[in-house]
Order: C-alpha cells, then sequence, then structure tokens
C-alpha cells in the first residue's frame, strides 16, 4: 500500500491584500507555469508511472486563509489523485486554512472551507457502495475528527486546528499552536472501541495498518532554531492512545514546521509519525529552513508476516525540487530533511545489526542485496540509524560501505 504525502502547498494569490512584498510559496495561484512545482510533479508522475493508493495532505492548502489558493490546491490535488490512480484523496486543515484573523468573514474562522466543498476532506475517486464522503464530511466538522476505513485501511483525521480565531485565557493565542481536546480524544477513543467491535463481530483480525492525519506536530521540533511551541496542546494523552495495542498499530503523518522528519514516539508500540516537508512554502520569513521543498511516497509492507505480528513497517520515498533544477529529483544528500529512501518500523540494537552483517559478510565484499536476505530488517532501519550502523561497521569491523547515486548502500567490503 502506497501513500503520496504533499504538505504545505502554501498557494496564494498575488493580488491578495495581506501580501504585501513577501513570496509566500512557489505555487501560485492560477498560475500552473511549465517550471512550476505542481506542473514538474504532474511530469514526474507521468513520466515515471507513478501509481500509489491514497493522497494524502496534511493541511495548509492555502496561506493565510487565501481563498484563491485553497481552490486551486484541491483542484491540483485532486488532479493528482487521477494521474496517480489513487483511490482517495486524504486532507486536513492547517492554520493557514482557516480565517482565523477574519480576513474575509466576521465570525466564522471555518465558514469557506465548510461550505466550498462536500468532499473536503476526504475525495473519493474510486467510489465503494459502503465509503459515505458527505458523512466523513459532517463528522470531520462537527466533531472535529472523522474516522473510517478503505481498503481494510483504518484512518482518523484530525482537525488540530479546531480552535483557531476563538480566544482562550492561555497567554499564548489560539492559532499559535494546534489542539485535541480531552472531550475529542474520548470521542476518538469511544469510536475506535466501537470500530474494533464490529470487527471481531464479523470475524476480522485488527487493521493491518491505521493511518493518523493531523497538521500539527505530535511533538515539538526544536530544530526550527528557538523554543516550538506549536505542537498539538494534548498530544501526549493522544500517542497514549495510539500506542494502546488493543487498537493496532499506527503510522501518523503532519506538516506545519516544514522540516521533514522519520522517527517512532516513545514507546515502542507508538506510532511512526512522519512529518512532511512543504510542497511549496519558501523561506521567506523562515530563514533558518535549509529543507528542501519535498514530497514523500510512504510504502508499507504488507506481507503476512508482518500482518500477523501486528507490524507496521516500509519504506519512504523523497523527491526535492528547487527553483534553479529541473523538476522533482532525489537528492543524494539534501542539506536537510528525509533522503531519497528511508525505512521505518525497525527497532533494535545496532550493535546487533552489526554484528549480524559482520558474520553474514563471508568474503571481501558483498553487493546490497545479497546481505538483506541475510539480514531483512534492514529494509526497515530509518536514515538516520543507517547513518549510525554504517558508522559502527567502519570503526568496529572494518567494514566500508559504499554508496549509489541517490545516497543508498550498494555495496559492503571490509578494508584490508
Amino acid at each position: 500500500m502506497k501513500i503520496l504525502v504533499i504538505s504545505d502547498i502554501h498557494a496564494y494569490n498575488k493580488h491578495h491584500p495581506t501580501l504585501g512584498s513577501s513570496t509566500p510559496s512557489f505555487v501560485i495561484a492560477g498560475d500552473n507555469a511549465p517550471h512550476s512545482p505542481q506542473s514538474q510533479l504532474i511530469d514526474l508522475i507521468k513520466a515515471e508511472d507513478i501509481q500509489v493508493d491514497y493522497v494524502v495532505c496534511p493541511g495548509d492548502l492555502g496561506d493565510k486563509a487565501d481563498i484563491s489558493g485553497i481552490e486551486f490546491s484541491w483542484n491540483f490535488l485532486k488532479s493528482v489523485t487521477e494521474n496517480c490512480h489513487a483511490r482517495a484523496l486524504i486532507a486536513t486543515t492547517g492554520n493557514h486554512d482557516l480565517d482565523s484573523r477574519f480576513f474575509s468573514g466576521k465570525y466564522d474562522p471555518r465558514e469557506f472551507l465548510q461550505n466550498y466543498s462536500h468532499d473536503f476532506p476526504v475525495y473519493i475517486r474510486c467510489l465503494q457502495e459502503k465509503a459515505n464522503p458527505e458523512s466523513m464530511t459532517l463528522h470531520y466538522w462537527a466533531l472535529n475528527f472523522c474516522l473510517f476505513s478503505l481498503d481494510d485501511i483504518r484512518f482518523v483525521i484530525l482537525n488540530s486546528s479546531a480552535y483557531h480565531g476563538y480566544n482562550a485565557k492561555d497567554s499564548v493565542p489560539e492559532l499559535e499552536h494546534g489542539r485535541i481536546s480531552a472531550p475529542t480524544i474520548d470521542l476518538i477513543k469511544k469510536y475506535i472501541d466501537r470500530d474494533n467491535k464490529e470487527r471481531e463481530k464479523n470475524g476480522k483480525n485488527k487493521y493491518p495498518i491505521n493511518i493518523f492525519i493531523c497538521h500539527h506536530h505530535l511533538k515539538p521540533d526544536n530544530s526550527v532554531g528557538y523554543i516550538d511551541k506549536s505542537e498539538i496542546i494534548g498530544a501526549s494523552t493522544l500517542l497514549d492512545l495510539l500506542s494502546d495495542t488493543d487498537n493496532g498499530r499506527w503510522f501518523a503523518i503532519h506538516g506545519h514546521r516544514h522540516r521533514s522528519r522519520l522517527y517512532q514516539s516513545e514507546k515502542s508500540t507508538g506510532p511512526w509519525v512522519l512529518s512532511a516537508a512543504s510542497f511549496g512554502k519558501t523561506t521567506d520569513g523562515d530563514d533558518t529552513n535549509i529543507c528542501p521543498n519535498q514530497i514523500h511516497i510512504v510504502e508499507f509492507d504488507q506481507s503476512p508476516k508482518n500482518q500477523m505480528a501486528q507490524r507496521v513497517q516500509g519504506t519512504v520515498a523523497t523527491w526535492n525540487w528547487y527553483p534553479n533544477l529541473d523538476g522533482w529529483q532525489q537528492q543524494a544528500r539534501p542539506p536537510s530533511g528525509l533522503p531519497p529512501q528511508s525505512g521505518f518500523g525497525w527497532r533494535g540494537s545496532i550493535d546487533d545489526l552489526a554484528r549480524k552483517i559482520d558474520n553474514s559478510l563471508k568474503g571481501d565484499y558483498a553487493r546490497w542485496e545479497q546481505i538483506l536476505p541475510l539480514a531483512p530488517e534492514l529494509r526497515y532501519v530509518t536514515y538516520s540509524d543507517m547513518i549510525e550502523l554504517k558508522k559502527t561497521l567502519a570503526n568496529h569491523y572494518n567494514i566500508n560501505s559504499q554508496e549509489g547515486l541517490k545516497g543508498n548502500i550498494i555495496e559492503l567490503g571490509r578494508k584490508s
């Protein structure tokens, strides 16, 4: 199962009254120039025949509640969904998608987005009889989340910007962070429990994959160069719920800070988290961000062995876009953010894994594809753990690694 993640598009209208001299995004509403990131993504999809099961956008379709930007991005995402032959497009609202400063509306930050499309946040291209997009939309706006399943995959979409535009008694304005309230967490738990019981009643095992989608961070990202206070208030309790083994294993996807990361929350049963980079945002107003514009494709290993063991394992492929280069590319060593390929799902000892490779390397060298059958867990090692593995092999076992054009290991060899 594959998910294409396109986050934080920030499309904008050049004539928006709040714009001033800033250039918030490389995506301009109404402009599909050949060298724009959106046009070049369609080119990439067609050239490489990229096909996925779902397209996910974790928020910030527009910039500063720019109506034309949000409309443009939603239509663009639908076009991507069609070109990828995806089953569905699944999105959520970001802080820039709600009129929390009341540029257009007078009293309801949700007014435009709520009335704009009956198929937001879920657009189903291949409609199943049991899928009900209108019900999903109503639940999302009424309860600040919706829960549904497609193709035996369970999704929970959270509106972490639900309280933007309202004034709390806290010293930090509500629009500067995400939030999930205690009643919302209780409702999510109630819906998950009910769904679990219904599934058990029908003689089915737990869902092999559960996907959680929101906009704001589940943990602070202090790589921004200052103390990050924009994460979801209430995220700790939410992570406890997603770590409960009765509810299966989870993979969470969010955006917001435009810096891509891939990690597992503290508990060994906790969700794996993809913090997605921005598709279109410039560094205007965010000078410390050296992560390029990126898209990600998450591919899950749905082998029977993994499903029986309730494991969430797979890989994340990443493409970068630069305004002065030709199209989306898989750069071997981006200055920051995710590399072209990373695994996820493995959690163990780097020392034990290095020792296993040392024992498997019988001769002076071996191709990577010769090592993988002997240590299949290598497919699911994250990029950051892979760096430590390479250092451990070199420093303790005199084994060097040779990298390919995309930064992936293609060969291991013993130093003479």
